[in-house]
């Protein structure tokens, strides 16, 4: 019988002992079913009246959900994330995690796998919410598959982001913050610096537009994009209202060269956080504050 690792499965128990990962699922798929619901009961409605199926309509409905789930992730994972190491300094328990015989890298690597998992289970929750404008045809349920586990993986690119943070805050609200500004400037930044060098470029000559490639929301924008019939139709959108023309392999390839990058960004926060709570840098600071302190007794000594 399989054993759970003892960091992981007390991380487990303590977040089932709490109401963040119920409320976070209930609320998330209340959202996602009532966009689905909501929308489809209105077309359903217009085809009543109509007599005509529009199955464009139902593949909005799908991008809705879609994209409204991709939020729901991001504003969630900081908050799964915030307290996995900044709680324990809050706690005071950090410095004992430290004395055990787990190293830095199993210590961030078993924390972020446990708040990973209940992540997980909040993003398959709402593969329901998904199937919904299925009913009537248009995407195949491969696709939404597909789509659901680009969704996993970009969860974990935003948790390591965040485990990153949290092993460089003291408090948990703090980490929430920071953790928020920087989704915010992965999102954001990439499309912002894009137009702003729009504007000072020629015709199609701005090559900031491949920036994109760090924002979580290339794969999903392009793969929703090829799921509805659209080919590279909307990526190429963006791209032309930011002044740039991207190679004919980058737009073909936009989900794959995104995912790619995304994991080296996650490989690195990961990397970065385990560098940072390495137990030997705590060992290093304890010995120049036990030298300081023998240097004062000294000093008041000869005085």
């Amino acid at each position: 019988m399989m054993r759970l690792n003892p960091i992981i499965k007390r991380e487990i128990e303590i977040k089932n002992r709490s109401l963040t990962l119920p409320v976070a699922i209930t609320v998330i798929n209340a959202v996602l079913f009532g966009i689905g619901i909501a929308g489809t009961s209105a077309e359903v409605l217009q085809m009543r009246t109509s007599y005509t199926l529009d199955y464009g309509a139902f593949l909005k409905i799908y991008v809705a959900v879609i994209l409204m789930q991709f939020v729901m992730i991001m504003f969630t994972a900081p908050v799964l994330t915030a307290d996995v190491i900044a709680g324990e300094r809050e706690r005071g328990t950090f410095d004992l995690l430290l004395t055990t015989k787990l190293t830095a890298g199993e210590i961030v690597a078993e924390k972020l796998i446990s708040a990973y998992i209940n992540m997980a289970m909040i993003v398959i929750s709402g593969l329901p919410a998904m199937l919904i404008p299925l009913m009537f045809g248009g995407v195949h349920i491969q696709s939404t598959i597909v789509m659901l586990l680009i969704l996993l993986i970009e969860a974990f690119m935003i948790m390591s982001v965040g485990m990153l943070v949290s092993c460089y805050c003291r408090s948990s609200v703090k980490s929430i913050v920071i953790s928020y500004a920087f989704m915010i400037a992965l999102t954001a930044g990439p499309i912002v610096l894009g137009g702003l060098a729009g504007l000072f470029s020629s015709d199609g000559g701005n090559r900031l537009i491949y920036l994109t490639a760090i924002d979580p929301l290339l794969p999903v924008v392009t793969l929703l994009s090829a799921q509805i019939g659209e080919g590279s139709a909307i990526p190429e959108t963006v791209y032309r209202m930011l002044n740039g023309t991207p190679d004919a392999a980058f737009t073909e390839h936009a989900v794959l060269i995104g995912l790619m990058v995304q994991a080296a960004i996650a490989f690195a926060c990961i990397v970065l956080a385990v560098i940072h709570i390495m137990p030997h840098k705590n060992l290093r600071t304890a010995a120049g504050e036990i030298e300081l302190v023998h240097k004062l007794i000294q000093g008041k000594k000869s005085s």
